[in-house]
């Protein structure tokens, strides 16, 4: 770390002390944060620990993704890169020790991240489903099997019911999860093992405009259809109710 003449410098796509670790993208939206931005520090030999030279902050919108902030991030580090890296070198900056009481953590994700709690408040569902998307991906059970969520929205509900959260209570041409006091809408995609392995093969995200019902499984072959290029049927899609708060 000492062998450069100005030591190393790093890019870290949160404002520090904040989402330490290795997925402060992700947990940013997770969280509900309404800003995030990139950090440019000097690494030391804890994680993400080192001072800070500046701090350039970004919004996040209500429906921003992972993968949308994530580019956004990237953008504006590139732009960093030019403003404060010859300044760092020309002596300009000065580094500033982070306030380690006020850090928090970005842990590494794992695919059980994914999972959603629907006991938890109609914009804590959304803000996971964001999150989460487009890795590990925001998914559910229903009828014993995977669903994956690829998109939410929150809106007014048009519906009353008093199932238990997380229980189909409505279909229609968008999924509807029934919070209170709003509604979740959204995109679901029945998941059976053929199409995760299809996913495997081809790790891309399927956009909500081609969003298609449960692949067929070709005949005489392990591929479902969407791995084969047919194209099937259009989405059915259900309501499921989220908790209160």
């Amino acid at each position: 770390l000492e062998a450069p003449v100005h030591g190393c410098i790093n890019l870290h796509a949160s404002l520090l002390p904040k989402y330490r670790g290795a997925a402060p993208i992700t947990w940013a939206i997770v969280r509900g944060e309404s800003e995030t931005g990139i950090s440019v520090m000097k690494m030391d030999e804890g994680m993400d620990t080192g001072p800070v030279y500046t701090m350039t902050s970004i919004p996040i919108g209500p429906e921003t993704t992972a993968d949308e902030l994530g580019v956004a991030l990237g953008v504006l580090a590139a732009d960093l890169v030019k403003r404060d890296l010859p300044r760092i070198v020309r002596g300009e900056l000065t580094a500033t020790p982070q306030d380690h009481a006020a850090m928090t953590l970005a842990p590494i994700l794992e695919k059980e991240n994914g999972r959603v709690d629907f006991k938890a408040p109609v914009r804590a569902v959304h803000d996971h489903v964001r999150g989460m998307t487009p890795w590990p991906g925001a998914f559910t059970t229903a009828a014993g099997k995977t669903l994956k969520i690829l998109e939410s929205r929150v809106v007014d509900s048009p519906y009353t019911s008093t199932a238990a959260p997380g229980t189909v209570v409505a279909g229609s041409s968008i999924t509807k999860v029934e919070p209170s006091p709003g509604w979740l809408c959204t995109l679901m995609r029945p998941c059976i093992s053929s199409i995760r392995r299809s996913e495997m093969a081809r790790p891309r995200p399927v956009p909500s405009t081609l969003l298609r019902s449960a692949p067929r499984r070709l005949k005489g072959s392990n591929r479902c259809s969407c791995c084969a290029g047919v194209r099937p049927r259009p989405v059915s899609v259900t309501a499921m109710r989220t908790d209160s708060g």
